[in-house]
């Protein structure tokens, strides 16, 4: 038999590590991937890897080389107004015999550019990469889907893998133009940056809670610039214009102003904060947005299979998002591979439903770590100072009396599921 004739949409962390994997079936495989960008993406900010992540990177065997290319941190910590410390976490070693346990700060911290080097790196010559071109529309029969890219060539394949991202065109080309959104915004507007980084800073993963439910992170690590998130409620008035802005797809000068107008005058660093963004060139890797769950009822058809955020963006809040994306695409593969007949047929459609069903227990769960109504609701973010006194007072107690070690929020996979063994693929 011929090998496995794939096309995987999208090279960031689910596309190479799909070509590890897939490239390890029994059958073999042809694989070919396509990224709408003109070449790898290097940039990016910090990620990690937790919990059955961990377990699935030792079964490709790059642990020493994940740590190679760790970021060094040196813990978590929430400070106040005037950036003295409320509680801190400082980093541990994972716990194996707790599923992998480690705390908010990993020891698999790394640099998003990073981590799909090394899983590319992981595959090489495993794979056709295609830059600059993307899926623009999708045929799926009995034996195959034929597929049409952007620079109007088309190619004919046995599994198609949207492995593109939260925005995914594989996923809307998939359930059609007519489909119900499976968009569910969590309440939360988020901002991601580089600032240049100064004498001081620390080398923590640091959160600083703001009155009107507004959330500073700031890490740097050992690298020269520091890492910024900005996250807003949507129950904060003042984010009206910047949710227009964003989805009027305005310049970016104009979305950066409003996110500097949202926080002067915040505290902590917010006016250094600010007066990058309104700076030329003090900013890098800038990405806004709406912050929402993918929730889907099936992430495959016959012969086309999502993956990653692709599938489920669980969020950064639930904090695993890399480690659910390299999951997936780890039983995506051992499915196939299990449902390959003795003539070496893979039996797609009966691997793609066996996928779906194994997996979607785990990502359920991880989504289901932000609470049903997202922030749309509730106390968390704080509205007040004196919410915010209340929670940093809390999370004092919680760090000092050592509950933290207790506590599932502070936990990095404590999730009840089985991560399958494949000896089919050789793992």
């Amino acid at each position: 038999m011929a090998p496995l004739k794939v096309l995987i949409a999208g090279a960031g962390i689910s596309g190479p590590a799909a070509v590890y994997w897939l490239s390890r079936l029994p059958s073999g495989a042809a694989i070919t991937v396509v990224e709408r960008t003109q070449a790898a993406r290097p940039g990016g900010h910090q990620i990690d890897i937790r919990g059955h992540g961990i377990t699935v990177m030792q079964r490709m065997g790059l642990e020493a080389t994940m740590r190679a290319n760790a970021v060094r941190e040196e813990g978590t910590c929430l400070v106040r107004a005037d950036d003295k410390p409320v509680a801190a976490l400082p980093a541990a070693p994972m716990d194996a015999a707790r599923n992998n346990r480690q705390g908010i700060t990993t020891e698999f911290e790394m640099m998003r550019g990073t981590m799909c080097k090394v899983l590319m790196d992981a595959a090489e010559g495993q794979a056709t990469y295609r830059y600059g071109v993307h899926v623009t529309a999708m045929e799926e029969d009995t034996t195959g889907v034929a597929v049409t890219l952007s620079d109007g060539t088309s190619q004919r394949f046995d599994l198609v893998v949207g492995a593109d991202g939260q925005g995914s065109g594989v996923r809307q080309l998939m359930l059609g133009e007519d489909a119900p959104s499976v968009y569910h915004p969590i309440g939360l507007y988020i901002a991601y940056f580089d600032i240049p980084r100064r004498e001081g800073d620390r080398n923590w993963f640091t959160f600083y809670l703001a009155p009107g439910r507004r959330i500073i992170n700031m890490r740097g690590g050992d690298r020269d610039t520091h890492q910024v998130m900005l996250s807003v409620a949507a129950r904060n008035p003042n984010t009206a214009t910047l949710a227009a802005l964003l989805q009027g797809r305005a310049p970016v000068d104009e979305v950066k102003r409003a996110w500097a107008e949202l926080y002067r005058g915040a505290g902590w660093h917010a006016d250094r904060i600010a007066d990058c963004l309104l700076d030329e060139g003090s900013t890098g890797n800038f990405y806004t947005h709406e912050l929402a769950q993918v929730r889907m009822d099936a992430w495959h058809t016959s012969r086309v299979a999502l993956v990653g955020d692709a599938g489920w963006a669980p969020t950064p809040f639930t904090g695993i998002g890399s480690t659910i994306a390299l999951v997936g695409v780890y039983v995506l593969a051992g499915e196939l591979a299990r449902n390959t007949g003795e003539d070496g047929t893979v039996h797609v459609p009966a691997a793609l439903g066996a996928y779906d069903e194994r997996v979607r227990p785990y990502v359920t769960e991880a989504q289901n770590r932000l609470p049903k109504d997202g922030f749309n609701k509730g106390f968390f973010p704080p509205e007040t100072r004196l919410g915010i006194w209340i929670l940093q007072t809390l999370l004092a107690i919680v760090v000092w009396t050592r509950l933290d070690r207790l506590l599932p929020w502070f936990a990095s996979d404590e999730i009840d599921w089985v991560l399958p063994d494949y000896p089919e693929l050789g793992s």
